[in-house]
This record gives C-alpha cells, sequence and structure tokens, in this order.
C-alpha cells in the first residue's frame, strides 16, 4: 500500500474511533453481492450507481451487530491500488421470504433480511479502471465448511472497467432458494441479466476475507484480497458435501446438487461478462444455504402449555398467529420489530394465555414484550412466509 493510501486510511481509522460503539463482532453475515449501473456521462468524468447488498440472520443475529451495519463504508480504488474516495451509506433492512421444497414439513427456525447501500460516482476517465470496496465482519459461527466463520469477515467488491469503456454489471435475476432438504437433488436459478447485451458464464469462486473481531467493520483498503479459509474438505469449488456434488451450468447458471449432510454451507457464484471476447467484469453472489432434514422434532416439547411451566411463544416460526401463555397473568402485550418500532400493544386481564394475529406482517423476526404484575420479560419469534 502506498504511503498516501496508508495516510488517508488512518485519518479515516482516527474520525470513526472518536464515535462511541459496541462491539459489532457477533456473527450476523449471510453473504452480499455488489452491482452498480453507468448513468451517463458529466462532462468528461462517468456517472456510476454502485449498490453493495448485504444479507443479515435476524433470527440468531445478535441486533446490535445487525444496527451496526449502517451505515456502511464504502472505498473506491484506481485500478493502480490508489486511493480516490471514502463513503458512507445507510440503508433500511427489507425481509427476504423463505422458499423452500413443499416436501420440508417442519422448517427449522430462520429469518432472513437484506440492506442495500447505495453511492452515486462522477469519475474522471483512466486507463486502469475503479474498484469499489466493501468489508465487514463476521459470518454466520454456524457455517460448516469455513474455518472460524464466526471470526471471519467478508469483502465484497466490484470492477469498473477503464474508459472509453462503460458498461453496466449485470445482474442475477433471483433471490436463491436459503434451505434445501437432505438427500434432495435441488436446481436454483443463478442466472443474470446485463443491460449491455453482453455474454454471460457463471462458475463457483472463492469467498474473501475481510474485518476481524478486533476490527469488524474496518475502512476497506485495496485489492488483493485475501480469500477465507475453508475447512478441511472444502473448496470454493466443493463447498458442500453432496452425494451428487455441487455444480452450475456455464451457460445456463443453473446450480445443481443432492446434500448428503445437515448443515449451513456458504457458497459463491460468479457471473462474468465477455464482450467481444474479452471478460471486463465479474459479479459475485455470495449466499449461506441451510441443508435440514426438515421433519418434526419429536424429542423436542410438546406443541401447545397447558397449564405451562414457564412463558412459551408457540408456534415458533409462525404463519398467521401466535399464542403466548405464562404460567403468571399477563396484563400487557407489546410486539415490535427489529429496528424498534411497535406494530402492536395490548392491554389484558390479567390472563394467562393469549392469541395474537400477525397475518399481516411481514416476513421477518420480531420481539414480545410480556408485562405482568412485577414481571417482564422479552421473547422473539419468526413469521414466515404462509405456503
Amino acid at each position: 500500500m502506498s504511503s498516501p493510501i496508508k495516510n488517508v486510511l488512518a485519518i479515516l481509522a482516527v474520525i470513526f474511533s472518536s464515535f462511541t460503539f459496541y462491539p459489532a463482532i457477533a456473527s450476523h453475515l449471510q453473504g452480499a453481492d455488489v452491482t452498480y449501473t453507468f448513468l451517463g456521462m458529466a462532462g468528461s468524468n462517468y456517472q456510476y450507481q454502485v449498490s453493495v447488498t448485504i444479507y443479515e440472520d435476524c433470527f440468531n443475529g445478535d441486533p446490535t451487530a445487525i444496527a451496526q451495519d449502517n451505515p456502511a463504508y464504502m472505498v473506491v480504488y484506481d485500478g493502480n491500488g490508489n486511493f480516490i474516495r471514502f463513503d458512507s451509506s445507510y440503508a433500511v433492512a427489507v425481509s427476504i421470504p423463505l422458499v423452500y421444497d413443499s416436501t420440508c414439513t417442519n422448517p427449522p427456525a430462520m429469518c432472513l433480511q437484506k440492506r442495500t447501500f447505495v453511492v452515486d460516482y462522477d469519475l474522471p476517465p483512466n486507463t486502469s479502471g475503479y474498484v469499489v470496496a466493501y468489508q465487514r465482519c463476521c459470518m454466520s459461527a454456524a457455517i460448516l465448511n469455513l474455518l472460524n466463520p464466526g471470526s471471519t469477515g467478508m469483502t465484497a467488491w466490484c470492477t469498473i472497467p477503464p474508459a472509453p469503456n462503460t458498461n453496466n454489471s449485470a445482474v442475477f435475476n433471483n433471490y436463491p432458494s436459503k434451505l434445501l432438504v437432505i438427500n434432495k437433488p435441488f436446481t436454483i436459478d443463478f442466472s443474470a441479466k446485463d443491460a449491455d447485451g453482453d455474454s454471460l458464464s457463471y462458475g463457483l469462486c472463492s469467498a474473501y476475507t475481510g474485518g476481524s473481531d478486533n476490527d469488524a467493520k474496518p475502512v476497506p483498503g485495496p485489492p488483493p484480497y485475501t480469500p477465507v479459509d475453508y475447512a478441511p474438505s472444502y473448496s470454493y469449488s466443493n463447498p458442500m458435501s453432496c452425494s451428487i456434488p455441487l455444480t452450475i451450468d456455464p451457460v445456463t447458471g443453473l446450480l445443481t446438487g443432492t446434500p448428503n449432510l445437515i448443515g449451513q454451507y456458504l457458497v459463491d457464484v460468479c457471473c462474468h461478462e465477455w464482450r467481444s471476447g474479452v471478460m471486463i467484469n465479474t459479479v459475485t453472489r455470495e449466499f449461506k444455504f441451510i441443508v435440514s432434514n426438515c421433519m418434526p422434532d419429536t424429542t423436542g416439547p410438546p406443541a401447545t402449555f397447558v397449564p405451562p411451566n414457564e412463558l412459551e411463544v408457540f408456534p415458533n416460526p409462525a404463519t398467521t398467529e401466535i399464542t403466548i401463555a405464562s404460567p403468571d397473568t399477563i396484563t400487557q402485550i407489546t410486539i415490535y420489530n427489529v429496528p424498534g418500532q411497535t406494530l402492536f400493544s395490548r392491554e389484558y386481564n390479567h390472563a394467562q394465555e393469549v392469541q395474537v394475529d400477525i397475518s399481516d406482517f411481514c416476513t421477518g423476526m420480531y420481539f414480545i414484550k410480556i408485562s405482568g404484575p412485577g414481571n417482564r420479560k422479552v421473547r422473539k419469534f419468526v413469521k414466515q412466509h404462509y405456503h
């Protein structure tokens, strides 16, 4: 790294250290992708809009760490690694519906949401192009195919070709299904579209680390970036335990395989753009897949609690209604979402079991505050997509 870059990053680090943050190292990241759109010319400058989308585990992730994903830090370097500019961007969380095979009769409790950070750039023409980078820690600690996933961050970036090329990056057509059924073949569409009509090809590729337990939200440095450490027997080209190996069709972008081991796996799919026989850009979608047996847990507690020995919220996840049952009296129920907005609040006349209609709630994770005489407890539940 050149001395000017070191100086700029050191100044930025001092600025951000002056703010008070709780440690944001909780593992909650599920993946990311970066795309951009060419907006036109401003004089001799090229105008681009860059979008960084991250995926968050809103069921197991620490709400404090999730909240600290705002703002995102994005840095632009030229193709020679010289610092160009720094930006920060805020984004609201949007729930992503859980889509899974109809044979999955008892899906595990999950919640997935995304944030898309958007920055507009005016970039002067150059002969080396530009790199826009984002980094954050940490990945979900339950991921099987990474070493120390709970301490592993991610780097997401895009490459803008040098002038006089103008380019729109490819954009993936679909959100991938998150839940897979063990020993059941699957096909997931990872195809993309390109506004410029460039030729596209697909392949499995490596994830890249960024950030750490000690610096969970760094100001990104320039490339090259460091590939993640895969666990033994796994690699970017073999990221899941499958009886029929995980493969992607290089032409159609269809990802296929038959998983044979329950667990969570990080998978990266690259879409390469080709123009006049030359590869000009690559976009990567990084995503965590969960393999489950999707069968009821017969070893757990019964579905109803009459009378309950402790406070219970069921079913969880739920689609249309939840029941709150308590050995103590309930005088008020308040439900709020991850950002802290109150969605439901009602007082009760010393009830011990109440039902709440959640059919109008969006999919995602919610918190319930249950109040009673001398008692207040908080529980969480997941509203899942009705299917």
